[in-house]
């Protein structure tokens, strides 16, 4: 779990974190907080907590600080440069964090460059434009989704911050199918599902749960690393289909990028064997309901899927 920008202004500084992560232990979920990389070479984007990350004695000074706390992680966020001064703080962020144990997350970034190789507490970077841009922007529509799995994810893990059900049907037209099925065909080693989750009844997650609490169980368990994938169709200008395995379950996850409806037919003879059955997350009559469907066991996924739709399947086997 993320504690965003400006978490050092809370009232009671360290101690409403402190209390948050003895809260978060409790339920067994691990905290990342949130910090500024500038810095003189950022005096654009001032949230806080800034000037702890780009020198050297403060920033080995507070990862120590946080990680005796129980921190499991950083996010570092607005680099704002490429230059060689700045790739070099990439790295001395990721070796500092590794000696204390800490995951990193770069957001506001580089495209992925290998480094996790050197350094395997890099779980994920952002380096595209994702869903924040909802906010601000139209952001990504349906055929931008499914470029970017063909493109930027092929590079590396990427922190696009999927599954915004209510900003992503309203800014371009995305069923909440198409947002389920981010979850399983973007990888990121850390997947931040960005939706509202506060418990408004009326918004956000808890509305989407309320509707289809399988939908719920559906994220409660959907891994964020994988052990196999497979691409089962596809084309950047039209649509993907791709099969994802951790341990012995297959998901399989679908994206439209068009406007007009398209028929999908794959084979499920390479994912282990015939399932015993297949359990089908897809669109309802309208672009904001989501429906589960139990099909028997069979050698093929034969659907269609609606204009800027999506799916998920997962495969039960005896």
């Amino acid at each position: 779990m993320l504690v965003d920008a400006r978490w050092d202004q809370w009232p009671n500084g360290d101690d409403d974190v402190l209390a948050l992560i003895d809260y978060a232990n409790d339920a067994g979920v691990g905290l990342h907080l949130w910090y500024n990389s500038g810095g003189p070479h950022n005096q654009i984007m001032t949230e806080t907590p800034r000037d702890k990350m780009h020198v050297a004695a403060a920033r080995r000074a507070e990862l120590a600080r946080i990680a005796s706390w129980g921190v499991r992680g950083i996010k570092v966020d607005f680099f704002q440069s490429e230059k060689q001064v700045h790739i070099a703080q990439y790295l001395d962020i990721l070796d500092d964090a590794a000696r204390e144990g800490l995951l990193v997350n770069f957001h506001g970034c580089t495209l992925p460059r290998g480094w996790q190789r050197t350094y395997p507490n890099l779980m994920t970077m952002e380096g595209v434009r994702g869903a924040e841009n909802y906010k601000f922007f139209d952001g990504p529509d349906a055929i931008d989704n499914v470029r970017l799995a063909f493109t930027r994810n092929v590079v590396g893990s990427m922190d696009y911050t999927p599954v915004t059900f209510a900003d992503g049907l309203e800014k371009t037209g995305l069923s909440y199918a198409h947002q389920v099925a981010l979850a399983v065909v973007f990888e990121s080693g850390l997947q931040h599902f960005a939706d509202r989750a506060d418990g408004t009844p009326g918004e956000g997650f808890a509305a989407v749960f309320a509707a289809a609490p399988f939908v719920r169980d559906f994220f409660a368990a959907v891994p964020a690393v994988w052990d196999e994938t497979l691409l089962l169709s596809g084309s950047p200008d039209s649509h993907i289909v791709v099969a994802r395995r951790s341990g012995e379950d297959w998901y399989i996850s679908g994206l439209n990028g068009l406007p007009t409806p398209i028929s999908i037919d794959v084979s499920l003879a390479d994912l282990g064997g015939s399932p015993s059955a297949v359990r089908l997350i897809r669109s309802g009559a309208q672009l904001d309901q989501l429906v589960l469907e139990e099909h028997t066991a069979a050698d093929r996924l034969s659907l269609e899927m609606a204009g800027s739709d999506g799916f998920v399947a997962l495969l039960a086997r005896d």
